[in-house]
């Protein structure tokens, strides 16, 4: 009798083991992965005109949604991915495609190739807003060039063919052959247009931090639809070197301009110095320091130079990694041509 009770806690044991290593053994179940990527970020801005000698928006005072970018990004494997970009522009109501590209990134150690095909960020106001950390507050004044030498040098994005090669991480040679339209004028050129643009950028980054590049732009715009006559000519050249890390984003770019725009021709410069530091590595806190000065120069053929500067300065804080505000004063001055502007404005970001 007590050996058959033996053999049965015996038996309840072994079972009672079993169950318990099979418990240890099952696989965890597998987590589930969205199917694609989705993420945004809203810039919301405060204005008011403290000195505005244009008449037309003398007492500006009022709330606006800038920009809402929205951000589907697919990666298939090792290789391949793809991305779309919604832009809404607050002002018109308008939605843009900014970004919707297949990209092929292969690592051939040292050595990495990316390409991206279809509508793209360009390379140069692309590098100056990635190193800056400034785009939340204003556009570089590459992309923002109409201001100070009334001349669009780069839309940010255009639809196009993109390659780079990184070599160790320390240089890479980025092309761009594109549209030269941009991406908030629409994919569809006109039969027989055959404008583009062309693209060429070196980066060299000797250590952590530090950027050197120098780039050069050529667009060649078809005079009419219909004929392969080309008007206007835009070439650029220069440079922009600086220092990026988590605590200071500070940099300057330098461009020349030469326009060939029928009988009228035009040459310009435009320097960009930008400065955004956060405090808290000093003081503690996620306080921001910004402050950014550009001039433009327009030299337009038989006319008189047009020089125009704008600087600015802001304090802000970073409230958490989603969610930044900034007070900040502006001033543009145009010689001879609207006088002096002086704006205050209330910038946040909200990235969600």
């Amino acid at each position: 009798m007590k050996s058959k009770k033996f053999i049965a806690l015996l038996v309840m044991g072994i079972f009672m083991a079993a169950g318990a290593a099979f418990a240890q053994e099952a696989p965890k179940a597998e987590e589930v992965k969205p199917a694609m990527d989705l993420s945004g970020v809203a810039y919301i801005w405060w204005q008011k005109d403290m000195d505005n000698e244009n008449a037309a928006s003398k007492n500006t005072n009022h709330f606006a949604i800038n920009r809402v970018y929205l951000t589907w990004a697919k990666q298939f494997n090792d290789v391949w991915s793809v991305k779309l970009t919604t832009d809404v522009n607050g002002g018109t109501n308008q939605v843009f495609f900014k970004n919707a590209y297949l990209q092929m990134k292969k690592s051939f150690d040292p050595v990495t190739v990316t390409v991206q095909y279809g509508l793209v960020g360009t390379p140069i106001a692309g590098l100056i807003d990635s190193k800056s950390d400034y785009r939340w507050i204003h556009n570089n004044y590459f992309d923002n060039s109409k201001a100070l030498i009334g001349i669009t040098l780069d839309p940010t994005a255009d639809m196009g063919l993109l390659a780079s090669v990184e070599v160790m991480k320390m240089v890479t040679l980025t092309g761009l052959y594109a549209n030269g339209e941009g991406y908030s004028n629409g994919f569809n050129e006109a039969e027989g247009d055959n404008s583009k643009a062309y693209h060429g950028m070196l980066t060299v980054t000797p250590f952590q931090g530090l950027f050197l590049s120098g780039f050069y732009k050529k667009l060649d715009k078809a005079n009419a639809p219909g004929t392969n006559v080309v008007g206007d000519s835009l070439s650029m050249y220069g440079g922009i070197v600086g220092w990026s890390d988590k605590t200071f984003k500070v940099g300057a770019s330098y461009t020349m301009v030469e326009q060939e725009a029928g009988v009228a021709d035009n040459e310009a410069t435009l320097l960009d110095i930008w400065a955004h530091i956060n405090l808290n590595q000093f003081v503690g806190a996620p306080v921001l320091v910004v402050g950014r000065y550009a001039q433009g120069t327009s030299s337009p053929d038989g006319g008189s130079d047009v020089d125009t500067t704008a600087w600015e300065a802001g304090l802000g804080y970073a409230f958490n990694k989603n969610v930044r505000v900034l007070a900040l004063y502006e001033v543009i001055d145009t010689d001879g041509v609207n006088g002096k502007n002086e704006t205050v404005w209330i910038k946040t970001e909200a990235k969600f």
